[in-house]
């Protein structure tokens, strides 16, 4: 039996993160990124749409420089080697995907 490497507090802190996003109405993803800053102490987040082709869109940001999430769908989506447009399958494969999944670490 494999043992979780999650404590009570971080149980709980999924729990209060869950609670507090399912019924969110407006600004759904500024409201999801504002809780996993606030429960997880993420500071720095996107969250992208996907286009029907798999390709990012829209993205709503904090902490991060517009510029730089310009940058990354105007160029730098090509060289994003976990892209989903990338490993179409390895997404339903797995449930976390490493850069091993994808290449070998010497090369990455």
């Amino acid at each position: 039996m494999i043992k979780s490497q999650l404590n009570k507090e971080d149980y709980e802190k999924i729990f209060e993160f869950a609670t507090q996003v399912q019924n969110i109405r407006t600004n759904f993803r500024s409201t999801i990124l504002m809780n996993l800053s606030d429960f997880f102490g993420y500071n720095h987040l996107t969250f992208f749409l996907a286009d029907e082709k798999g390709s990012f869109t829209n993205p709503v940001s904090t902490n991060i420089n517009p510029t730089l999430t310009k940058n990354y769908l105007n160029y730098y989506h090509s060289t994003d080697i976990f892209h989903p447009v990338k490993e179409p399958n390895l997404i339903f494969q797995k449930n976390v995907i490493s850069i091993t999944d994808i290449m070998p670490y010497n090369q990455f």
